[in-house]
């Protein structure tokens, strides 16, 4: 989860797989700049909104192979957190974690969170691979989407939000061997198709982007991500 953290103390941002990732790939001081407020894509105004992630078991193996897990823990009812719990609206999981954790183990978060009264969220990459580009992070397609919404709604789950892996970032902007460099109109034509997968079992969910913005963006990078916005709307 948060390598033996407690979740009540400390600055739990940057306890945050998010963050983690940004520190590595941009350095600290471009993360502390990222915004995790996703463009929520509803006209409705939004108090705010305190939202929780952790590192789950599969990815702690990834980075810290021999190091116990303690993100179930989190969903027990007598887990010490629960003042912080109290403020917490939004828990947001991977999809790695909707792909592989067991039926026992999800339906053990998704009970937990519904007890708290815990809105569930999910990160996942919502872009489908071309035949020569594509295959990293932010692509999953309808077939992944599809699944992943099943195995969610069979264990119980009620997702409330899907928050975008950086598909503007890493479907149109990232250069490389792998880069797809999609024009922004088809990028969001593929991403509302994907999530359209998700919309038959949770019609109700809420979908928003994450995206990087701070010092070191590209030039006119602001203005493609609002051009991203709109052309998603």
């Amino acid at each position: 989860m948060m390598h033996n953290d407690c979740p009540e103390s400390g600055n739990g941002f940057w306890n945050l797989p998010m963050a983690r990732k940004l520190t590595r790939r941009l350095g600290f001081a471009f993360a502390s700049f990222w915004t995790l407020a996703l463009l929520l894509l509803s006209v409705r105004a939004l108090a705010a909104e305190t939202w929780l992630s952790g590192l789950p078991p599969a990815f702690l193996a990834m980075m810290d192979p021999g190091v116990k897990s303690d993100y179930m823990d989190l969903f027990r009812p007598d887990a010490p957190w629960p003042r912080a719990a109290s403020a917490v609206r939004v828990f947001k999981i991977s999809t790695r974690f909707a792909y592989t954790a067991s039926d026992a183990d999800l339906r053990t978060a998704f009970a937990d969170l519904r007890r708290r009264h815990i809105a569930l969220a999910l990160e996942t990459g919502l872009m489908t691979a071309g035949e020569n580009c594509g295959h990293g992070e932010g692509y999953g397609g309808p077939l992944t989407a599809g699944r992943i919404a099943e195995r969610i709604r069979r264990a119980g789950g009620d997702l409330q939000y899907i928050a975008i892996d950086e598909p503007l970032w890493f479907g149109h902007q990232l250069s490389g061997a792998n880069a797809c460099h999609t024009p922004i109109g088809e990028l969001a034509r593929d991403v509302a198709a994907n999530a359209a997968n998700y919309k038959r079992v949770f019609p109700a969910v809420q979908v928003g982007d994450i995206e990087p913005v701070g010092r070191a963006e590209p030039a006119g990078w602001i203005d493609e991500v609002m051009q991203w916005a709109q052309a998603y709307r």
